[in-house]
Protein backbone atom coordinates (compact mmCIF):
# COMPACT_ATOMS: atom_id res chain seq x y z
CA UNK A 1 0.00 0.00 0.00
CA UNK A 2 1.04 3.59 -0.15
CA UNK A 3 2.77 3.00 -2.79
CA UNK A 4 6.39 2.90 -1.42
CA UNK A 5 7.78 -0.13 -3.58
CA UNK A 6 7.83 2.79 -6.08
CA UNK A 7 6.09 0.63 -9.53
CA UNK A 8 3.50 3.18 -10.12
CA UNK A 9 0.61 1.50 -8.06
CA UNK A 10 -0.83 0.85 -5.04
CA UNK A 11 -0.47 -3.11 -5.43
CA UNK A 12 0.94 -5.99 -3.54
CA UNK A 13 3.05 -8.45 -5.79
CA UNK A 14 3.76 -11.27 -4.29
CA UNK A 15 7.01 -11.73 -5.90
CA UNK A 16 9.61 -9.53 -6.31
CA UNK A 17 8.69 -7.01 -8.68
CA UNK A 18 11.61 -4.62 -10.77
CA UNK A 19 11.51 -0.51 -10.31
CA UNK A 20 12.13 0.28 -13.34
CA UNK A 21 12.21 4.21 -13.60
CA UNK A 22 16.14 4.12 -11.17
CA UNK A 23 19.42 2.58 -11.58
CA UNK A 24 22.70 3.16 -10.04
CA UNK A 25 20.98 2.41 -6.72
CA UNK A 26 23.77 3.22 -3.76
CA UNK A 27 21.44 2.32 -0.63
CA UNK A 28 17.76 2.06 0.15
CA UNK A 29 15.61 2.34 3.26
CA UNK A 30 11.87 1.68 4.27
CA UNK A 31 9.39 2.20 6.63
CA UNK A 32 5.91 1.06 7.43
CA UNK A 33 4.65 3.80 5.03
CA UNK A 34 7.84 5.29 3.03
CA UNK A 35 10.46 4.36 0.51
CA UNK A 36 13.77 6.41 0.34
CA UNK A 37 16.42 5.54 -1.83
CA UNK A 38 20.20 7.28 -2.88
CA UNK A 39 21.72 7.01 -5.84
CA UNK A 40 25.13 6.86 -6.68
CA UNK A 41 25.32 10.54 -8.01
CA UNK A 42 24.22 11.63 -4.77
CA UNK A 43 20.66 12.13 -5.06
CA UNK A 44 18.07 10.92 -3.59
CA UNK A 45 14.16 9.97 -4.30
CA UNK A 46 11.50 8.93 -2.37
CA UNK A 47 7.92 6.92 -2.94
CA UNK A 48 4.97 6.51 -0.42
CA UNK A 49 2.96 8.21 2.39
CA UNK A 50 3.90 11.92 2.36
CA UNK A 51 0.65 13.00 4.66
CA UNK A 52 3.76 14.66 7.18
CA UNK A 53 5.74 15.72 4.07
CA UNK A 54 8.17 12.18 4.51
CA UNK A 55 8.84 12.80 0.74
CA UNK A 56 10.61 15.79 1.40
CA UNK A 57 9.73 17.16 -2.57
CA UNK A 58 7.66 20.17 -1.18
CA UNK A 59 4.57 18.98 -1.44
CA UNK A 60 1.96 16.36 0.98
CA UNK A 61 1.03 14.51 -2.18
CA UNK A 62 1.67 10.87 -1.70
CA UNK A 63 3.53 9.46 -4.80
CA UNK A 64 3.82 5.77 -6.30
CA UNK A 65 6.94 6.53 -8.52
CA UNK A 66 10.48 8.13 -6.97
CA UNK A 67 10.06 11.95 -6.90
CA UNK A 68 13.50 13.58 -6.98
CA UNK A 69 14.39 15.58 -3.34
CA UNK A 70 15.38 19.31 -3.95
CA UNK A 71 17.69 20.61 -1.85
CA UNK A 72 20.46 17.97 -1.36
CA UNK A 73 23.15 16.64 -2.78
CA UNK A 74 26.45 14.37 -2.38
CA UNK A 75 24.12 11.81 -0.08
CA UNK A 76 25.52 8.85 1.27
CA UNK A 77 23.12 7.02 2.93
CA UNK A 78 19.71 7.27 3.88
CA UNK A 79 17.28 6.01 6.88
CA UNK A 80 13.41 6.38 7.35
CA UNK A 81 10.79 6.37 10.18
CA UNK A 82 7.13 6.07 10.16
CA UNK A 83 6.58 9.81 9.17
CA UNK A 84 9.95 11.41 8.54
CA UNK A 85 13.24 10.44 6.95
CA UNK A 86 17.25 11.39 6.85
CA UNK A 87 19.92 11.41 4.84
CA UNK A 88 23.51 12.11 5.53
CA UNK A 89 26.28 13.62 2.86
CA UNK A 90 29.55 13.33 2.45
CA UNK A 91 30.26 16.01 4.52
CA UNK A 92 28.71 13.83 7.59
CA UNK A 93 26.00 16.77 8.12
CA UNK A 94 22.75 15.41 8.40
CA UNK A 95 19.33 16.61 6.37
CA UNK A 96 15.79 15.79 7.90
CA UNK A 97 12.24 16.23 6.93
CA UNK A 98 8.91 14.86 7.96
CA UNK A 99 7.06 15.05 11.20
CA UNK A 100 9.35 17.48 13.36
CA UNK A 101 8.89 15.95 16.47
CA UNK A 102 11.38 13.64 15.12
CA UNK A 103 13.65 15.65 13.24
CA UNK A 104 16.39 16.42 16.30
CA UNK A 105 15.91 19.83 15.84
CA UNK A 106 13.83 19.83 19.18
CA UNK A 107 10.25 19.60 20.35
CA UNK A 108 7.74 20.82 17.71
CA UNK A 109 4.87 19.50 15.64
CA UNK A 110 5.34 21.45 12.59
CA UNK A 111 5.54 19.25 9.26
CA UNK A 112 8.60 19.55 6.99
CA UNK A 113 8.39 18.93 3.49
CA UNK A 114 11.56 19.37 2.29
CA UNK A 115 14.88 19.03 4.19
CA UNK A 116 16.46 21.25 6.69
CA UNK A 117 19.80 20.34 7.99
CA UNK A 118 19.79 19.26 11.81
CA UNK A 119 21.45 21.92 14.00
CA UNK A 120 24.38 21.20 15.83
CA UNK A 121 25.24 17.60 14.84
CA UNK A 122 27.82 16.55 12.55
CA UNK A 123 30.27 13.85 11.74
CA UNK A 124 27.94 11.64 11.27
CA UNK A 125 29.04 8.29 9.26
CA UNK A 126 25.57 6.13 9.12
CA UNK A 127 21.82 6.26 10.05
CA UNK A 128 19.10 3.98 11.04
CA UNK A 129 15.26 5.45 12.03
CA UNK A 130 13.08 3.02 13.55
CA UNK A 131 9.27 3.53 14.25
CA UNK A 132 9.76 6.63 15.88
CA UNK A 133 13.18 7.25 17.02
CA UNK A 134 16.58 7.71 15.20
CA UNK A 135 20.40 6.27 16.03
CA UNK A 136 23.36 7.51 14.68
CA UNK A 137 27.25 6.85 14.60
CA UNK A 138 29.97 9.71 14.50
CA UNK A 139 33.23 8.66 13.09
CA UNK A 140 35.11 8.79 16.87
CA UNK A 141 32.38 5.45 17.48
CA UNK A 142 30.36 7.28 19.72
CA UNK A 143 26.23 6.77 19.21
CA UNK A 144 23.49 9.29 19.28
CA UNK A 145 20.30 8.93 19.66
CA UNK A 146 16.93 10.82 19.62
CA UNK A 147 12.80 10.01 19.12
CA UNK A 148 10.38 8.46 21.68
CA UNK A 149 11.52 6.42 24.42
CA UNK A 150 9.14 4.51 26.08
CA UNK A 151 11.06 1.64 25.43
CA UNK A 152 14.62 2.53 26.60
CA UNK A 153 15.67 2.83 22.97
CA UNK A 154 16.71 6.09 22.88
CA UNK A 155 18.52 6.11 26.73
CA UNK A 156 18.29 4.23 29.87
CA UNK A 157 15.92 6.99 31.49
CA UNK A 158 12.95 6.12 29.67
CA UNK A 159 12.40 9.92 28.84
CA UNK A 160 12.05 11.02 25.46
CA UNK A 161 14.68 13.56 23.69
CA UNK A 162 14.43 15.77 20.46
CA UNK A 163 17.82 16.61 19.76
CA UNK A 164 20.63 14.36 19.71
CA UNK A 165 22.47 12.97 22.53
CA UNK A 166 24.96 11.00 23.45
CA UNK A 167 24.26 7.20 24.38
CA UNK A 168 26.61 5.93 27.27
CA UNK A 169 27.67 2.61 25.58
CA UNK A 170 30.91 3.54 24.85
CA UNK A 171 32.98 4.74 21.84
CA UNK A 172 33.42 1.29 19.77
CA UNK A 173 30.16 0.81 17.33
CA UNK A 174 30.66 0.83 13.78
CA UNK A 175 27.05 0.45 12.16
CA UNK A 176 23.51 0.51 13.78
CA UNK A 177 20.03 -0.65 12.87
CA UNK A 178 16.71 0.79 14.89
CA UNK A 179 13.80 -1.31 14.41
CA UNK A 180 10.39 -0.36 15.89
CA UNK A 181 11.59 -0.30 19.72
CA UNK A 182 15.22 -1.82 19.45
CA UNK A 183 18.18 -0.94 18.37
CA UNK A 184 21.23 -3.23 17.17
CA UNK A 185 24.83 -2.09 17.11
CA UNK A 186 27.54 -3.72 15.13
CA UNK A 187 31.05 -3.27 17.46
CA UNK A 188 34.99 -2.72 15.60
CA UNK A 189 35.85 -5.84 17.03
CA UNK A 190 32.57 -7.65 14.99
CA UNK A 191 30.61 -8.07 18.21
CA UNK A 192 26.72 -7.05 18.48
CA UNK A 193 25.18 -5.17 21.12
CA UNK A 194 21.75 -4.22 21.16
CA UNK A 195 19.18 -2.63 23.57
CA UNK A 196 15.42 -1.22 23.42
CA UNK A 197 12.32 -3.84 23.69
CA UNK A 198 13.39 -7.17 23.84
CA UNK A 199 9.76 -8.95 24.26
CA UNK A 200 9.89 -11.00 21.53
CA UNK A 201 13.21 -12.29 21.91
CA UNK A 202 14.92 -10.42 18.98
CA UNK A 203 17.88 -8.92 20.90
CA UNK A 204 19.16 -12.63 20.47
CA UNK A 205 20.07 -12.50 24.58
CA UNK A 206 17.88 -16.24 25.11
CA UNK A 207 15.30 -13.74 26.93
CA UNK A 208 12.11 -12.07 26.48
CA UNK A 209 12.47 -8.73 28.22
CA UNK A 210 10.50 -5.23 27.88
Amino acid sequence: GYGMLGIGDNSQPQTPVQVTSLSNVKTVTSSNQTTIIALEDGSVYACGSNIYGQLGNGTSTSSPLPVLLSGISNIQTVASGSCFSFAVADDKTVYGWGHGKYLGNGLNNLVHKTPELINNFTDVIKISSGDSNTVAVKSDNSVWCWGENQNGESNRDHISIYTPQELSVGRYISDVSAGHSTVLGLSIEGRVVAWGLDNYGHMGTGRNLY
